[in-house]
């Protein structure tokens, strides 16, 4: 999550989603249907402006901006090795180290 950096100072466990940038999150093994379907509608609805979803299993990115109605209006699909550029927050993060599950 990148948010600002007040959040680390404070007691709260959650943060509001108004004060979040970006949320990455790894798709897991056994719960994949939350992580690529449930958690994408909930950051979407929350405002989350990108959500950075990583897939171990087959290699790939999805970046989704803009969240408007409860879905994300912008997806962007890269492979590991290809960086993801983060225009919103001027940096990009590189691929090329993210491994696949064996």
């Amino acid at each position: 999550m990148v948010c600002d950096a007040a959040f680390g100072e404070s007691d709260d466990w959650l943060a509001d989603p108004a004060d979040v940038e970006l949320v990455v999150e790894v798709v897991s093994k056994g719960n994949s249907t939350k992580d690529t379907r449930d958690m994408v509608t909930w950051y979407a609805d929350a405002g989350i402006p990108a959500y950075l979803l990583i897939d171990p299993r087959d290699g790939t990115w999805t970046l989704r901006t803009a969240p408007r109605d409860g879905e994300f209006q912008g997806s962007l699909c890269g492979r590991f090795g290809e960086s993801v550029e983060l225009t919103a927050l001027g940096t990009k993060i590189a691929a090329d180290g993210f491994v696949r599950y064996a």
